[in-house]
Formats: C-alpha cells, sequence, structure tokens
C-alpha cells in the first residue's frame, strides 16, 4: 500500500494526479505499507503525516514527510522526515500495540494532534500530542490519553477511536470520531466540541 493524491474541479468526480503512489516508507524501521494520510501546511511545506508498521507488520506507526507547498503534490515530491526513527510509536498500554488515526490542528501557533492508540476491537482510545513547529510532537500529559472510551453500559464503552478534528467557519473545533460498545457490536460516529484552554485557565470553568 502507499498514499495516493486525486483531485477533482467539483468535489464529486476524482482522477488520480498519476498511475502510482505519491508516497510510501522506504526507511530503516517500517515496511513498504503507508495508510491513514493526514496533510496540513507549515510555511511552505505540505506536511504528511503516514501510518505504517515495522519490519515485522505487528506494531503500527507513525510517520511524516514533507514536499514542497508549491509542487504538484505527485510522485517523488515528498521527503521522508522520520527515517531514523518513526515520529510516534506505542509506548503505553492502552496503547497496545498501535498507533494510527492522526488527524492535525493549529491554533495560535500550536499543532494538535490527536491519534487512536490500540488495535479496533482492543478498546482503542484517543490520545493527544502537541508541537510548536509542525514536525515534532510530545505527547500531552504522563501517557497522552485524553478522551477515554466510555463507561460500563454506555454506547461506547468498548471503544472511542480513529479520531478527526475538523474547525468549522466560526472557528469552532469539532472532534469526530467511532465508538462502539462491545467488541462485536456495530460502530457508531459521534462528535464533541474542542475547546482550547488559554495558560492557567481551568478546564472545569468552560
Amino acid at each position: 500500500n502507499g498514499i495516493w493524491h486525486a483531485t477533482s474541479e467539483d468535489g464529486l468526480v476524482f482522477t488520480n494526479v498519476a498511475d502510482e503512489p505519491v508516497f510510501a516508507p522506504h526507511n530503516a524501521w517500517a515496511c513498504s505499507r503507508a495508510i491513514d494520510a493526514e496533510v496540513y501546511r507549515v510555511g511552505d511545506d505540505l506536511v504528511l503525516m503516514y501510518v505504517t508498521r515495522d519490519k515485522a507488520g505487528e506494531v503500527q506507526q507513525l510517520g511524516l514527510a514533507k514536499a514542497p507547498y508549491a509542487s504538484k503534490w505527485g510522485p517523488g515530491d515528498f521527503i521522508d522526515q522520520t527515517v531514523d526513527a518513526p515520529l510516534l510509536k506505542p509506548e503505553f498500554p492502552w496503547e497496545g500495540h498501535c498507533i494510527e488515526a492522526p488527524t492535525v490542528i493549529a491554533r495560535d501557533g500550536v499543532w494538535y494532534l490527536f491519534y487512536a492508540g490500540a488495535y479496533n476491537h482492543e478498546r482503542q482510545m484517543i490520545g493527544l500530542a502537541t508541537s510548536t513547529d509542525g514536525f515534532h510532537y510530545t505527547r500531552v500529559g504522563a501517557e497522552g490519553l485524553c478522551f477515554r472510551a466510555g463507561l460500563k453500559g454506555a454506547w461506547n464503552e468498548g471503544e472511542s477511536g480513529h479520531p478527526g478534528v475538523f474547525e468549522d467557519d466560526d472557528g469552532q473545533a469539532y472532534l469526530f470520531f467511532q465508538g462502539k460498545r462491545s467488541r462485536k457490536a456495530n460502530y457508531f460516529l459521534s462528535v464533541c466540541k474542542v475547546e482550547f484552554l488559554k495558560p492557567g485557565q481551568n478546564p472545569a470553568a468552560l
């Protein structure tokens, strides 16, 4: 698998920009598989986050590449920035053997990276890391966990994962996520508001 790029003039019909993937990892720590593309602009660069696995195909991890924003974002334009080591890899018990579904939003010079920890059906939950340059990220808090699965009996008791962050025209940010009650239950999609705290602000006051 690789990351492909398609364009559209009407938002309905899309055409691949090339007959091959625009990016696939070729580095010391990952296989050539890449999924879960997330792109965002940092200055003159288009940053591409991607998800891949280790050489054994067992541990899912996060990598990062970039291309000139003025390029066509095609094959050969994206250069891997995580050749020697992944951007993030599972390190804590709640993350299991998987980090995936990165989604990024910038606010007041800070990039916020939401990601899913643990594989689907393994009580996936959502973590958070931040960056001041859009390329290097540090987990928030001791383990990065910011959005848990639901309490016993809740519709998302079994899982809250695969986040997608979105900013509306009025500046309000929303976090979409999937959840389910148990391993064998159907998935549902939900959304919550994201509030960015100012220094010293008490979350209880929101």
